[in-house]
């Protein structure tokens, strides 16, 4: 994963709205230890209660509950804090482990009931990065060579599947 605080380090993100961004990243998808659907809505309860008891301002904890919300899917962040999060959070599109991670992916949503035949999951997965944009031009510079390679890949995967 692209670090938060090595995007923000790059992007000249002062000291204490980096550590709002290290907060969200944390938090971005605890929601999951109760609902695997809209486990980012359930994230920000979660980090809202949290955060108030460390005497996070209500201003601090909307930030990060709005960070947290700019990763579920459809993205879309509304500044650069939620941006930095939203890329960081679909980082590994443009990795070289895209496809080990992404049958860990394709794994877990067979263990939640939602088997998808392989060529049917890879036709998703081409369209996802097809349709995909980071958003910062630091996770553009860093990410899109190696993205396209996933798609050429994912492309060849599909014409051996036929």
């Amino acid at each position: 994963m692209i670090g938060c605080q090595r995007v923000a380090k790059i992007m000249g993100i002062g000291a204490h709205e980096s550590e709002l961004l290290e907060i969200s990243a944390v938090y971005h998808d605890i929601g999951f230890v109760e609902s695997y659907l809209n486990h980012e809505l359930v994230g920000t309860t979660i980090a809202a209660q949290s955060l108030s008891r460390f005497g996070f301002s209500d201003y601090d904890i909307e930030r990060v509950s709005g960070m947290i919300m700019a990763t579920r899917l459809p993205q879309s962040p509304q500044n650069v804090l939620e941006e930095i999060l939203a890329d960081a959070d679909l980082d590994v599109l443009g990795r070289p482990d895209f496809f080990s991670r992404n049958a860990c992916l394709w794994q877990e949503l067979a263990n939640f009931g939602n088997e998808i035949p392989l060529k049917q999951w890879y036709e998703g997965q081409l369209a996802f990065l097809e349709g995909h944009t980071y958003f910062t031009s630091v996770a553009k510079k860093l990410r899109d060579a190696t993205k396209q390679q996933n798609i050429l890949a994912l492309e060849a995967k599909l014409l051996v599947l036929g």
